[in-house]
C-alpha cells in the first residue's frame, strides 16, 4: 500500500500534474495557463495516521456541492476553481484553474517551479471503522468540502 501524509482532520498531501500551458498575454502557446491535476486522495492508501479512504467515501457529497479551492485551507482566499472533482477507480480525482491574479498566479508558479507539488484536501468524516488490532481507521463515508471550513486547496506543507 501506499503511504502519504495526512493529519487528523483528514488532510492529505498528494502529488499533482501542472499543466503549463501559455503565460499571461501568451495567445500562441498550447493549453490553459493555470490548470492542474491529480488525486486529493488514493483509495486503499495507509496514510501517516493510519487512515485508509473506501472506494465511494466521496460520492454522496459530491453530488451535494463542488469542493471550493483554497489556499493553504484559507476560506478567505479562493484562488480558482475545480472544473471536475469525482472518484475513479483510483481515488478522488480533481481537475482545476487557479486564478491568474493574486495568491492563484503566485500559487501557479510556485507549482512551476517545484516549489508546490501536492494537493491538500479536507474533509468530515461521517462514517468510519478502527481496527483494533492495527488502529487503522477506514473511512467510508466523509464530507468533501461541504462547509465552509472544509474544502480541497494548495498547500506547502503536509500534516
Amino acid at each position: 500500500m501506499n503511504h502519504h501524509a495526512s493529519d487528523a482532520r483528514g488532510i492529505a498531501l498528494l502529488p499533482l500534474e501542472v499543466k503549463t500551458g501559455p503565460k499571461i498575454g501568451d495567445d500562441t502557446a498550447p493549453g490553459e495557463a493555470g490548470t492542474f491535476e491529480g488525486y486529493g486522495a488514493i483509495f486503499g492508501n495507509v496514510d501517516r495516521d493510519g487512515d485508509v479512504v473506501e472506494p465511494g467515501a466521496f460520492a454522496e457529497s459530491l453530488k451535494a456541492r463542488m469542493p471550493v479551492l483554497l489556499w493553504q485551507h484559507d476560506t478567505k482566499a479562493p484562488i480558482g476553481r475545480f472544473d471536475e472533482v469525482r472518484e475513479d477507480e483510483k481515488g478522488l480525482y480533481v481537475k482545476g484553474r487557479l486564478s491568474m491574479q493574486g495568491r492563484g498566479a503566485e500559487a501557479y508558479e510556485l507549482l512551476r517551479m517545484g516549489a508546490l507539488d501536492g494537493l491538500s484536501i479536507g474533509f468530515i468524516t461521517r462514517e468510519a471503522t478502527r481496527d483494533a488490532a492495527t488502529g487503522t481507521r477506514r473511512i467510508s463515508k466523509a464530507d468533501c468540502g461541504l462547509g465552509l471550513r472544509y474544502g480541497a486547496g494548495l498547500a506547502f506543507y503536509g500534516a
